[in-house]
């Protein structure tokens, strides 16, 4: 996992729940470190979160420490805030689950320190309605991960398939290949025979016609099974 954040619309940084870089500021802009290709993406992520509510796995590329990086990205809009996640694309099914349990945690922890210093402020029941609402926000996404890994499963299952169908016509073309040359080289090799083993009063012309048999043959040379394959 690269980042975890909570970003306003406009993209401006107001928690940090993980950074790898080490590189980002609270109350700074996200946007700068987004590859310059890459801006219209980011924008265009940010847009269809406020829209969908819900993004799943964009590749953006960011740069850090002038090395550029393409991460998948992520982003759920909740209180008129982005909670953002940007991982490496080989991070993207059980990472993501298990950073989604953590900001469960961490929210919970905030939402007991909430308590502890609003007690005389607010309700129980109001505390604990918000509490059901943030642990029922948390399944629902899990749910969403759920559903696109399932997605990508079914895909990659499809690709296979595809994968092996070509093989397969490839090995039945490469067989008939082969057998055509052969029989047709043994057709070649019989109608040489044929012509050596006639009596024929003009020997010039049998033997040029045998001539032109050998060019064919050559032509059909490159086609037996060793040389196709190569």
């Amino acid at each position: 996992m690269e980042f975890i954040l909570i970003c306003n619309t406009k993209g401006i940084i107001e928690e940090i729940l993980s950074d790898k870089s080490n590189e980002m500021e609270v109350g700074k802009s996200l946007f700068p470190f987004v590859d310059h290709f890459s801006v219209s993406k980011i924008l265009t992520f940010f847009q269809t979160v406020g829209t969908t509510k819900h993004v799943l796995n964009w590749d953006i590329n960011f740069q850090f420490q002038g090395k550029i990086k393409s991460l998948s990205v992520s982003g759920i809009f909740h209180q008129n805030q982005i909670i953002l996640q940007a991982f490496e694309p080989k991070d993207t099914s059980n990472k993501f689950l298990e950073d989604l349990t953590d900001m469960n945690n961490q929210q919970n922890n905030l939402l007991r320190q909430s308590i502890k210093e609003n007690y005389q402020h607010k309700s129980n029941d109001e505390l604990e309605l918000k509490n059901t609402q943030l642990k029922n926000e948390i399944q629902q996404l899990k749910k969403l991960l759920i559903q696109q890994n399932q997605y990508n499963d079914q895909i990659t299952s499809q690709l296979e398939e595809i994968k092996t169908e070509e093989i397969q016509k490839k090995e039945k073309l490469d067989d008939t290949l082969t057998l055509c040359c052969a029989e047709i080289n043994e057709s070649i090799k019989r109608i040489k025979q044929d012509y050596l083993n006639e009596t024929h009063l003009y020997e010039d012309e049998v033997y040029e016609i045998v001539d032109q048999i050998e060019i064919i043959q050559s032509y059909l040379q490159p086609l037996t099974v060793n040389n196709y394959e190569k």
